[in-house]
């Protein structure tokens, strides 16, 4: 797969980013493939071999799929870039404008799962082993891509967009102290965990 180098981005569309996995007919969510793509930064940029964790299929006359692919290379590169930005600057990509808390966690999920798979493809723990924090984050994620859903009756009614102020169970007409803040807050934290754990894994690889 080669690159057009008139063709480079400087930041991610999410829009865009999903259209290209969906023309790509790509089974695997944007947080997931976000999550793959940043692990893949931690390794040679002339490798692709991530494309075929994607598309095991890749037909170099479908144009479709290389131009999608080719824009997903492109992607990745940008991630790359937010990665060493010294303003540290990278966020994950998470779609999360409007989702129920349950969304949100699966979600963190799906990121966490991307990241973990393209980690172990590439033997990143072997290559940052020299740094206690990288290892301990590699270490927690899959007890991250293994985080129970929030139960779908008890929370899907109501949507991260409004952080869950009201505290208030209709149903009995009493404030309910268990509802979504205390595990939004700390889906916040884990996301805010993967985010600087990743930053801090690829300066590790690229700093050994």
């Amino acid at each position: 797969m080669t690159s057009n180098a008139n063709d480079t981005l400087d930041h991610i569309d999410e829009q865009r980013f999903l259209e290209a996995i969906d023309l790509a007919s790509i089974d695997f969510t944007p947080a997931f493939v976000h999550g793959l793509l940043t692990a893949y930064c931690c390794e040679d940029e002339r490798s692709h071999e991530w494309a075929i964790m994607l598309s095991e299929d890749i037909d170099p006359d479908n144009k479709t799929l290389t131009a999608q692919l080719r824009y997903l290379n492109q992607a990745k590169n940008v991630i790359g870039a937010q990665l060493a930005d010294s303003e540290l600057g990278f966020q994950l990509l998470l779609n999360n404008t409007a989702h129920t808390l349950h969304d949100e966690v699966l979600l963190t999920r799906e990121w966490a799962s991307g990241f973990l798979l393209g980690a172990e493809a590439i033997g990143l723990a072997e290559r940052v082993a020299h740094d206690d924090l990288s290892s301990e984050f590699l270490a927690d994620l899959p007890q991250i891509t293994a985080m129970p859903l929030p139960d779908d009756d008890a929370l899907d009614t109501a949507s991260i967009a409004d952080e869950y102020s009201d505290n208030y169970d209709s149903s009995d007409d009493v404030y309910d102290e268990d509802t979504g803040d205390d595990t939004r807050n700390d889906i916040l934290q884990i996301q805010e965990y993967c985010r600087a754990g990743a930053i801090g894994v690829f300066l590790a690889r690229w700093k050994e």
